[in-house]
C-alpha cells in the first residue's frame, strides 16, 4: 500500500486544498490516514504472518487514487479517483479501467511503480 506521506509538504498542502476554510481545518484527512494505519495493521494482523504486505509513503502531491487490482494477470484492472483541484478527493470523476485498455492500464501501472520506488517503508506498529 502507498500512502502520502503526513509529514511531507505536500501532505500539509492537501490537508489546505481540502478541508481549510476561513484558517480551520477539520482534521478530517489526517484522521483518513490514521484509519488506513490502522486497516493496515488488521490486515497484517488477520492473515497471522501469511503472505506479505508492505506500506510506504510518498511525498508529491497526489493526482489520484488509485487501486490497481492484479496487475500481473489478465484479471487486471484499476479504480481511478480524479482529484480535483481545492476539493475533497473524492468529489472527483472515478473511472474503471479493464485490462483491454493495455496501454491505459500500463501507464497507471508505471506510474504506481515510479512512486512506489520512490517512497520510505513505513512500520505500521510504530
Amino acid at each position: 500500500m502507498l500512502l502520502l506521506d503526513l509529514e511531507s509538504k505536500a501532505f500539509k498542502q492537501r490537508e489546505r486544498d481540502e478541508e481549510e476554510i476561513n484558517g480551520k481545518k477539520s482534521g478530517r484527512l489526517r484522521a483518513e490516514y490514521e484509519a488506513s494505519i490502522a486497516i493496515c495493521r488488521d490486515i497484517v494482523l488477520f492473515s497471522r504472518g501469511k503472505g506479505k504486505f508492505e506500506l510506504k509513503v510518498y511525498d508529491i502531491y497526489p493526482k489520484c487514487g488509485l487501486i490497481i487490482i492484479d496487475p500481473k494477470t489478465n484479471k487486471c484492472r484499476a479504480h481511478i479517483s480524479h482529484y480535483p483541484e481545492r476539493a475533497r478527493g473524492y468529489s472527483g470523476k472515478h473511472t474503471v479501467i479493464y485490462k483491454a485498455w493495455v496501454e491505459k492500464l500500463d501507464s497507471l501501472v508505471k506510474y504506481y511503480e515510479k512512486l512506489w520506488n520512490s517512497a520510505k517503508p513505513k512500520d505500521i506498529f510504530v
